[in-house]
């Protein structure tokens, strides 16, 4: 099935929290997380946010902050 997906082209910084309950298995996310830049044309960086859970953006606003504006720069 992946082989009939597009490939997106826009550059895609997805972020987590590393202590996200929605995925169980920490390390089985971020080892498919990280194998999935084959599948973006533009830019692809997975990036795990220490000390946050599943809201990151409310329990580290700083950091997510600074990723996004990384990300703009």
């Amino acid at each position: 099935m992946l082989a009939r997906c597009h490939p997106v082209s826009p550059t895609t910084v997805p972020a987590h929290g590393f202590y996200d309950k929605a995925m169980l298995v920490q390390d089985l996310r971020a080892e498919l997380m990280h194998d999935q830049d084959a599948y973006f044309t533009g830019g692809y960086s997975y990036q795990e946010v220490p000390g946050a859970g599943h809201f990151l953006h409310r329990e580290q606003s700083a950091a997510v902050n600074q990723l996004m504006l990384d990300w703009l720069r």
